[in-house]
């Protein structure tokens, strides 16, 4: 495991709601003043390497909000868009409304800018909690 992994924010199973014929998604931004179209693979857009990578954590879980948290939770979304794509009508019955609403508003919290906050905030709360009497103690190999 390593800081890079490509973790994504958009969850791919997500992002294939909008991709056209060939399977590409169309990505848009602004270069020089001008609003450029790149189509894209769902693969190589909407994640960032190392986003939720936990440097301080034990070797091998540093990557455990991708690898359990967020995958649990892009399953639940996948299941729930699967089900609200289909024609069956009794499909709305099957729908597990509390896990669609977590994978929706996993989008706030995953949201690079506030991955950003959130880090600055565990860096803080550690820096001026345990470790800011005796470090010696609490300091790991690792």
């Amino acid at each position: 495991m390593s800081a890079d992994q490509n973790q994504h924010y958009l969850p791919q199973s997500y992002q294939r709601g909008w991709i056209d014929a060939s399977g590409r998604l169309h990505v848009y931004r602004w270069t020089y003043n001008k609003l450029v179209c790149e189509p894209k693979p769902t693969k190589s857009t909407g994640g960032r390497d190392g986003l939720y990578f936990i440097p301080m954590a034990p070797p091998g879980k540093q990557n455990i909000m991708e690898d359990v948290s967020w995958k649990r939770i892009d399953q639940w979304g996948a299941d729930g868009l699967a089900l609200l794509r289909t024609n069956n009508p009794s499909a709305a019955a099957r729908i597990n409304k509390d896990r669609l609403a977590t994978f929706v508003m996993s989008f706030l919290f995953r949201n690079p800018n506030r991955v950003k906050y959130f880090n600055a905030w565990a860096k803080e709360s550690v820096l001026k909690g345990c470790l800011k009497d005796d470090y010696a103690k609490y300091r790991k190999p690792h």
